[in-house]
């Protein structure tokens, strides 16, 4: 029900890959190694809300980190047959 942040969705992903939280990158770096746009997209919220995202789509994961961890679940799952 609330937006996630970037950082915190990356250090969702970074946490059930057993590595460490993600170090800030100051925006005028991230500009010059990836470009203005790009940083646009990571960076700033949609403009959307979950009503209309939900008319559209039915979440089987009412948190983006209870959906990371089942996607990780299955992964190792499937690695392990």
């Amino acid at each position: 029900s609330n937006p996630a942040p970037f950082k915190e969705f990356v250090n969702c992903i970074s946490s059930e890959l057993g590595m460490k939280n993600q170090k800030h990158v100051p925006k005028f770096l991230a500009k010059l190694a990836i470009g203005k746009d790009t940083v646009n997209l990571l960076t700033k919220s949609a403009n959307a809300s979950n009503a209309k995202i939900r008319s559209i789509y039915n979440f089987q994961h009412p948190k983006y980190q209870e959906g990371i961890k089942d996607v990780f679940n299955k992964m190792r799952q499937s690695s392990e047959t």
